[in-house]
Parts: C-alpha cells; structure tokens; sequence
C-alpha cells in the first residue's frame, strides 16, 4: 500500500477513485494536517492494479483481532460492491427482534442466492470468543482462589480450638472474676484478626503489583482503586471472625466449674 500525501493524484490505469474510511491509527500515518481528502493508493486483489481512495471520513480507534495491548491497528473501511463477498456486517433497529431479523435475513439470501444459505454468527459472541483464554484463566483462578479460602478456614478453625483449649483455664479465671461472653470471645479472637490483617498488608502489593502487569496486556481496561483492596480485606476479616467467632462463643459460655475443677 502506498500512501500519496497530497490531494492532486491522478489514477493512470482509467479507474475511478473511491471513498473510504479510516481510524485514527492510519490517519497518523497520513501526516500532519486533516486526514479527510487525502488520497490512499491501495491495490486490487491481484496486487498489480493500483486504485486510488479518498479518505471521507475517520472514526475513534477500537480493537479489532487482537483484544491485547499493541494499540489500534491501522485501519481501513471500504465498499467494493463489484467484488466477490463473503462476509455481510448487519445492524438491525434497537426495536426489531432477532428472530424477524434472521427471518429478514434468510428471505433475502434465499431469494438472491438460494444455492448458498447463510451462516448466522453474532457479533458479541465473536467478541466474547476473543476473551475464551482470559475467561478460562479466571475460572480456574477463581476455583482455586475458592480453595485457597476453605483451607484458610480450616487453618484458622482448628488454631482457633487449640488456642480456646489451652486457654480453657485462664478463660474460666476470667469468667468467675466477672468476664462477659463478649469480652472473652473479643479476646480470642482479637489475636487472630491482628494475624488476618498483617496478612492483608503483606499480600495487597503484591496482587497490585501482578494484577498491574496483567492489565498492561489489554488496551482498553480498567483501573484498581484502593477501595477494592479495602472490600477484599474487610471480607477476609469478615470471614476470619465467622469461622473463629463460633470457637471462641464455645469457649466463652463453657461452664468455668469444669475448667477449674482440678485447681
């Protein structure tokens, strides 16, 4: 492809120019100045016969191919009705239904080429398909992160009854000297969220830090706010104090005859 600068070119091989469109990638490659009117030397085809374009128009950047990073690739929107088709881009009305739209659609097919009915595909399923390596990722990861979590809670559950079992003495101590459930089951599992925290404050840099370089990859994506680390600590506190709090009650409300029976 050759790119004329100027707005004078003249075709030599008899063959009319066209209008075309562009994004805002290819316009860049144009040069300085208003990208409307400049004339675009594209071959057929064959690649031997050179046709002269105008550009009419230049449209927003948007990922097409490969939904990574890389940017926008130029980009060139054309009608060449003389030529062999084979893909037809539909946009039906906001109010028609997709089964008229299919029904539409087929009539027409069937009426001007009946030898080759059509194959439907949607545009957000061709869309969706680009993501089916990220989607998979995230499913795995989030099974995983599930397990990871169960785990956790067993960890914390079975330290919460050991802790609440070598501490059955001092628990009742504090029970006969006028301790509430509240205070005593707060102090059991005071420790265990202080862990639960430090945790957190380990482990946010570092899921910043990867899921940053992760997004680079995606032109389009979003950016971390601090509140979402905030939410996924405050939920794992949350977690935390259910799966200790049911020990620690345990313990607080055990009878403390039975624990200083021995004394």
């Amino acid at each position: 492809m050759k790119i004329v600068a100027g707005r004078d070119f003249r075709e030599t091989d008899g063959v009319g120019s066209t209008g075309v469109i562009i994004n805002e990638s290819f316009a860049k490659l144009l040069g300085p100045g208003p990208a409307v009117g400049k004339v675009i030397q594209t071959s057929q085809f064959n690649h031997q016969t050179y046709v002269g374009v105008t550009v009419i128009g230049v449209v927003r950047n948007y990922i097409f191919g490969d939904v990574h990073s890389g940017g926008a690739s130029p980009l060139i929107l054309y009608r060449r009705p003389a030529d062999y088709q084979n893909f037809i881009y539909i946009r039906p009305k906001t109010q028609a239904g997709t089964a008229q739209v299919l029904a539409a659609v087929e009539a027409v097919v069937k009426k001007n080429n009946p030898g080759y009915p059509p194959e439907v595909r949607f545009v957000d399923e061709q869309f969706n398909e680009m993501f089916a390596d990220d989607t998979q990722t995230s499913k795995v990861s989030g099974i995983f992160a599930v397990l990871a979590v169960l785990i956790s809670c067993l960890g914390l559950f079975g330290l919460a009854t050991y802790t609440a079992e070598q501490r059955t003495k001092e628990i009742g101590i504090r029970k006969v000297l006028g301790a509430s459930v509240v205070g005593i089951s707060g102090l059991l599992t005071r420790n265990f969220v202080v862990l639960v925290g430090v945790a957190c404050l380990i482990a946010f840099p570092v899921a910043w830090w990867v899921m940053h370089h992760w997004l680079q990859d995606f032109e389009y994506r979003i950016s971390m706010r601090w509140w979402m680390f905030g939410v996924a600590g405050l939920v794992a506190v949350m977690i935390a104090v259910l799966t200790i709090g049911s020990q620690a009650v345990k313990a607080a409300m055990a009878n403390p005859v039975k624990s200083l029976r021995s004394e």
